[in-house]
């Protein structure tokens, strides 16, 4: 120390607080105060929670010597911004600069442990992290992205303990007993020969794992003893993990592992479970209750109420925990996402299928002084074990999903399915579970014709049906949803108080709202939650969360009384109500949820694409209470899927691949006849087979049997049998779908050809000529290029087709360039900039050879026959029979309906016909006689469930958009090619494209009629949500999206039946036009602009609703403003003669607010000599006027090099103004008067009564009646006060004599006037002013000027001079000539 500089030296001391851990207390709101030196403090923001996160960044900045600065002391001080400051500290830690400045590179990054100075017990009161550095001059800052993830840290190691502190030795004891559904992997060596070339393909197979599990917390970690070669193994072993408590680590990680003898373990699944769901600081909460009470006097008494909340070690299960990773299927290649199955790659740690689960118990004991450590592993007792089986007991639930719809299809696949899996069960690869009708039927997407692609589910929708067995843990679930479900209401219904309290709506109606609102909190909170004891799969962990629910439950109601009696302010009981969602929200988890979450897939081409996951619980029934069931159980809802990526960061993490409409419900098996969709349409399930026909020589098709879609399977249609509840609907029927993929104008004796002209064009210059394409869009030289087809002759002569969106000449125009090719945004109205434009022509054939026609109707017929060719089963069918064809096949179908009355509930009655088919396909596999080692068994193709409308409902949606704003740039230039697309079920419409603009005004109407095919009831209370999005043209790929729901369950009054009539209803939305935020996935709750438009919808069926909003920009009407200057007076005197006169050559010029470079001046009163002006002068001022917007609009060029006009606009005003002109010099400004044409004030009649004061002043008070000039229907003739500014404000400078009118063009062109006394001098005729003889210009009047200015001056000294000059002439003549 004695070493340090003494020298004065610049310092700066960066400091950045990163998170918080264990903090003591529940519901707290931590806040980090930071003291360095003596006076200097920062605080950081407030927070929420026992585990907070900061990263904010503190600098200090000092002048001292480095020996001084040696001294300073870092205090570290965490309290709880809820309380009071005597109350608030939650803990503290002190540091000297010293020990920071002697680390390697002066940085430091610890755990520091909290404590409480006044607290003798001295025990831990949480953990704080923060980074530290010291810099001098010229000194770089260190680099922290070298940290290593606080996971995977010593954390023991890097942890700073204030002197006296000790923390408690503890252990974690995690019981670990069995796994099951594990997936099955590849034999590591046989993979190897193969990829080396020293195995065939089958070397390489599927075989059950070598599984283990890891423990890890707070960088220890412990592994189990490796169970080979099964898919179910059983450990029945303890892992014993030492700690130190309580340890500012937050979460256990438990990871599966498949052990490799070659080459590293393969992760199998990871799940990660926070230490705050599965323990509890506890935390004893006082609160006040007033009451009044009546002795002799009244006064308040204080009654001090307190709950206490006993905090609990962690604990868990026993229980099954479910783990997620990458998808299930064995591929020889490898995976690219099996970086999921460690849990690290995704953002939220979910992985996108389920890897099986295990059974586990976990606890932590507190280890006492003196006792021996406890071995890493050890057996359980086999007490334990069996106690353990009762958690096991399963129980057999149904799930049921049916498809409304799927659409948002964001590429054009083939042959999607959707599967519908819970755990194993449902999953079309897994060979090892029971059969399910868990997959759709393979269909093509179809284009929606502007961006998107769907399924073409009309009158039937699919209905898939997964039975499955768990262990019965309902009781924890319906707990769960019924905590959710107050959040969900509380969260609506403080949305709709702050929206009346941002309307400013009256102070009664809000506090009327907050009330209802407290009164169902208070309801709420008084409901029961499902008690865990008795029940057979409860635990510990179940009574220790029940019991803090129902407290925390307790106490809010008990708060929410106080609040309803005592509350006078709106803010303060919004603030507590948002108070009350917090502390519900730290109970609304459930750790021991086994029931692994429902998974929906997209698969093309039995490959998957893409999934969403649904937490189990929210489909699931209760027949106990409705407030038990999940939010989704029988109810639509609207689901967006996502890819399955390892890399976070890739752009394919942000789209969305596909959009599902579903119906779920989840039950237990005793439940099932509870099962209802509340669906109007009928459940009917369809089997099918096909037919198959082989071609033999010289014999031809010869019949093969019926089999299965591969073939492989034999299904007679003897073997199908109606399960109990179950009638045939009719006999078996050939599945004709096949026609429709085919040319539809088989059969038809005319036929309409089409082709299209492209033409071209660079700015300026004529359109050209680029291309001429048949109806396929394949480049043809001409249109004789297009033949007809034998038997066929033209009927006419080929046409412009002006029967569509298009101008009257059949064009559409666009603007491409190379990069936008296919991706053009056709308008009927052209424009400068468009360089492309097409144009549909048409011309019809008609058949004229009867054989021909015979040939084409035998083809039709052909395809009704339903048959598909191919080489062999193995390969692609087609329709077109081809010599080498030996195989062909086709599908028959039959349909059965419910006989009795148990509706949809019948179907769980369709097991009993799959059972049949099994045991059918067993006794066709056992004659085989195979060996049972090799047989490989193939699934048996289930019946096909639907649910089926008879009824079509005609819907009809209009999109109005308006305007953008504050749109994020995409493009280089720092702008943006904005357009819009507005999606709603299977349709799609998008605007035209705005050009290089950050905020685009569209002013579009989006009209799409859609054909709805479903329940109405549903359709009105659970209406799809309407996406928009704004695109840049460039990439439609980037995109920011808004949805909302139509909300409303009443379509109005036939006379009113638009949007408007749903918006004044609600109390938030008065306006007919609605901004919505426009966000992206990438940065989830931040805008990237706003957008303006509204979208109405409703059935045809009710009733024509009118013509659609013309929201095209109003265009402005030309308007003239007449304003005669007849006089002035009182001008100031601006200039002096040379004669020493004052004067002014007085003009007035004026002009309307916008248009300056359109302004217009009078002639000029030379030499007024007393501030009086005659004029007789006309100014007409043309305008274009917005009588709705009140606004003048402008339109002018911003550049010379513009190719458009841009319009601005303005609000109406007139200018004038007074000016003295110069002949040398320039003119000098005199005074004015503005005079807004909407709000002027009128003149007065008598020039002595005008004065400022008939002029609004600063505040806007005037004496004069305020007019607007548009409603005058005769002209305003008086005097106006002109002003100019000084220093103490405005001063008096002349009067104005003058009229002004307003004339639209109609009364323009009827009255028609010139400017200043031109012709047509008319209404009225304008004279010459009757000026003095003093007012000219002596520059052009030079005999004016003798006589006006210096005759009049000067004469009686002239006529001296001359009388002078005559007597001297005389008298030199009288001298001259005397003698």
């Amino acid at each position: 120390r004695s070493k340090l500089s003494e020298k004065l030296e610049d310092f700066q001391i960066r400091l950045k607080v990163v998170c918080g851990r264990q903090l003591t207390g529940s519901n707290i709101k931590p806040v980090v105060q930071v003291k360095m030196g003596k006076v200097k403090m920062k605080i950081t923001k407030i927070r929420k929670g026992s585990s907070p996160v900061w990263n904010e960044l503190l600098m200090y900045n000092f002048h001292e010597s480095l020996k001084e600065l040696y001294d300073y002391v870092v205090e570290f001080t965490v309290n709880n911004s809820r309380k009071l400051r005597s109350d608030s500290l939650i803990g503290s830690f002190k540091l000297d600069v010293g020990s920071i400045y002697d680390q390697p590179g002066k940085y430091l990054l610890k755990w520091l442990l909290l404590t409480d100075p006044d607290d003798a017990s001295n025990s831990p009161k949480g953990y704080l992290k923060i980074t530290v550095c010291v810099l001098g001059a010229g000194d770089q800052p260190p680099d922290e992205s070298a940290a290593k993830d606080e996971n995977e840290d010593d954390v023991e190691g890097n942890l700073l303990t204030p002197a006296g502190a000790t923390l408690h030795s503890a252990n974690f004891a995690l019981s670990l007993f069995s796994a099951e559904d594990l997936p099955q992997s590849i034999i590591a060596f046989k993979s190897m020969k193969q990829k080396i070339g020293l195995g065939g393909d089958e070397d390489v197979s599927k075989t059950s794992v070598d599984a283990y599990l890891t423990f890890k917390f707070a960088g220890k970690k412990r592994v189990t003893e490796v169970i080979k070669e099964t898919n179910e193994p059983v450990w029945n072993e303890r892992l014993n993990l030492p700690l130190k408590f309580p340890s500012m680590c937050d979460s256990i990680k438990l990871t599966l592992k498949d052990w490799d003898r070659v080459g590293c373990d393969d992760p199998i699944g990871s799940v990660t479970i926070p230490l705050s769901h599965i323990s509890s600081t506890g935390e004893a909460v006082k609160f006040v209750t007033k009451r009044l009470l009546n002795f002799h006097v009244i006064c308040n008494i204080q009654f001090y109420s307190v709950f206490l909340f006993p905090g609990f070690l962690p604990t868990f299960g026993p229980s099954f925990v479910n783990f997620y990773g990458s998808p299930r299927e064995f591929t020889q290649l490898g995976n690219s996402l099996d970086e999921l199955n460690t849990g690290k790659a995704s953002l939220d740690g979910e992985g996108c299928a389920y890897r099986g689960r295990a059974m586990m118990e976990l606890l932590m004991r507190m280890d006492e002084e003196g006792a021996e450590p406890k071995p890493p592993s050890q057996p359980v007792n086999e007490e334990k074990i069996a106690l353990v089986q009762k958690y096991m007991r399963r129980r057999q639930y149904r799930l049921v999903v049916g498809f409304e719809s799927a659409n948002l299809i964001r590429k054009p696949l083939e042959r999607i399915e959707f599967e519908v899996s819970m755990g194993n069960y449902g999953n079309k690869f897994d060979c090892d579970v029971k059969l399910s009708a868990s997959t759709t039927e393979p269909h093509n997407a179809v284009f929606d014709g502007v961006h998107y692609h769907y399924l073409a589910w009309t009158s039937k929708k699919p209905i898939m049906m997964v039975t499955s067995q768990w262990e019965d843990i309902s009781f924890r679930l319906y707990a769960l949803n019924l905590i959710l479900r107050i959040i969900d209401e509380l969260q609506d219904q403080i949305t709709e108080v702050n929206l009346m309290v941002k309307q400013k709506e009256d102070e009664i109606e809000i506090a009327s709202k907050i009330v209802t609102i407290l009164d169902e909190v208070i309801l709420n909170t008084g409901k029961k939650l499902p008690n865990p004891r008795g029940r057979t799969v409860s635990n510990q962990l179940d009574r220790r969360i029940h019991r803090q629910r129902v407290q925390m439950f307790e106490m809010i109601s008990q708060e929410a009384k106080e609040l309803r009696q005592n509350c006078t302010d709106a803010q303060e009981a919004i603030a507590a109500l948002h108070d009350f969602i917090q502390r519900l929200e730290l109970v609304s988890h459930e750790p021991q949820n086994s029931f692994p979450d429902v998974i929906i897939w997209m698969l093309s081409d039995n490959k998957r694409v893409a999934y969403t996951r649904i937490p189990a619980y929210d489909l699931l029934y209760s027949p106990e209470r409705q407030d038990y069931c999940g939010r989704f159980c029988s109810k639509p809802c609207t689901l967006t899927l996502k890819y399955p990526t390892a890399n976070t960061k890739s752009k394919k993490h942000y789209k969305v691949p596909a959009q599902l409409r579903i119906i779920a419900w989840l039950g237990r098996a005793k439940d099932q006849s509870n099962f209802e969709f509340h669906s109007k349409g009928d459940i009917s399930v369809i089997q099918d087979t096909y037919e198959t026909e082989i071609k033999l020589p010289f014999k031809g098709w010869t019949a093969d049997g019926y089999t299965d879609i591969t073939g492989e399977i034999p299904l007679p249609k003897s073997v199908f049998r109606c399960p109990t509840g179950w009638l045939w609907d009719g006999d078996w029927k050939i599945n004709s779908d096949l026609a429709s993929l085919y040319d539809t104008t088989l059969g038809h004796m005319h036929v309409v050809e089409d082709a299209f002209e492209f033409e071209m064009r660079d700015v300026g210059t004529a359109w050209q000529v680029r291309k001429v394409t048949n109806g396929k869009m394949e480049t043809i030289c001409d249109m004789g290029a297009i033949k007809v087809p034998s038997g066929w002759e033209w009927e006419n002569e080929w046409t412009v087709d002006t029967k569509r969106a298009c101008d009257e000449d059949g064009w559409e125009y666009a603007t491409s360039d190379d990069q936008t090719v296919g991706e053009l945004v056709w308008s009927t109205a052209e424009k400068v900039y468009h360089n492309s434009r097409k144009r549909r022509l048409v011309r019809s054939r008609v058949c004229v050879d009867h054989k021909a026609f015979k040939k084409a109707e035998k083809t039709a017929e052909l395809l009704e026959e339903g048959w598909e060719y191919a080489t062999t089963m193995g390969c692609e069918f087609h329709i077109d029979p081809k010599m080498l064809d030996l195989v062909r096949r086709r599908k028959w179908s039959r349909r059965m309906v419910t006989s009795d009355d148990r509706g949809s509930a019948a179907i769980f009655q369709l097991d009993k016909s799959i059972s049949y088919m099994f045991t059918f396909f067993c006794v066709l596999e056992s004659d085989k006689k195979a060996n049972k080692k090799d047989r490989h068994y193939q699934k048996i193709p289930l019946p096909k469930i639907y649910v089926v409308y008879e009824s079509v409902w005609q819907l009809h949606l209009r999109a109005y958009i308006y305007q953008g704003r504050d749109l994020i740039a995409m493009d280089g230039d720092s702008f943006s090619d904005p357009l819009v697309l507005v999606s709603f079920l299977n349709h799609t419409a998008r605007t035209e494209v705005q050009k290089h603009t950050l905020n685009p005004i569209w002013d579009e109407t989006m009209m799409l009629d859609i054909k709805f095919y479903g329940d109405i009831d549903h359709l009105k209370k659970y209406c799809p949500e309407v996406s928009v999005e704004v695109f840049d043209s460039d990439d439609l790929s980037l995109n920011l999206k808004s949805t909302w729901q139509l909300l409303h369950h009443h379509w109005g009054p036939a006379d009113e039946r638009l949007a408007l009539y749903i918006l004044r209803t609600f109390p938030h939305v008065s306006e007919h036009v609605e901004t919505r935020p426009l966000l992206h996935d990438a940065l989830p709750n931040i805008e990237q602009g706003r957008l303006q438009l509204w979208v109405d919808m409703f059935p045809k069926s009710f009733g024509d609703p009118g013509l659609p909003y013309n929201i095209e920009p109003r265009k402005p009407s030309k308007y003239f403003l007449r304003m005669i200057v007849w006089n002035c007076s009182e001008i100031p005197m601006m200039d002096v003669s040379v004669l020493g006169d004052k004067m002014s050559d007085i003009y007035f010029k004026g002009w309307i607010s916008g248009l300056e470079h359109k302004q217009q001046k009078t002639d000029v009163h030379y030499r007024s000599l007393d501030g009086t002006g005659n004029f007789n002068w006309r100014f007409v001022f043309p305008f274009d006027y917005l009588p709705q917007e009140r606004m003048v609009h402008v339109a002018k060029k911003d550049h010379l090099w513009s190719l458009d006009k841009t319009v601005t606009k303005f609000p109406p005003v007139l200018n004038i103004q007074v000016w003295d002109n110069d002949l040398f010099g320039p003119n000098e400004y005199i005074s004015e008067i503005v005079l807004p044409i909407t709000n002027m004030p009128k003149c007065c009649k008598f020039q002595r009564f005008c004065s400022l004061k008939n002029v609004p002043d600063m505040q806007g008070n005037c004496k004069m009646e305020m007019v607007n000039l548009f409603d005058q229907k005769m002209p305003l003739k008086g005097w106006w006060p002109l002003y100019r500014m000084v220093d103490c404000g405005r001063e008096q400078a002349g009067k104005l004599e003058m009229s002004i009118e307003i004339l639209t063009e109609q009364e323009e062109e009827e009255k028609r006037a010139g400017q200043g006394r031109d012709e047509p001098n008319m209404h009225p005729k304008l004279d010459k002013p009757n000026r003095p003889a003093t007012s000219f210009a002596w520059f052009s009047s030079p005999f004016k000027s003798l006589r006006y200015i210096i005759w009049r001056k000067y004469k009686w000294i002239i006529l001296g001079l001359l009388a002078f000059a005559l007597f001297l002439t005389f008298f030199v003549m009288f001298i001259y000539s005397f003698p």
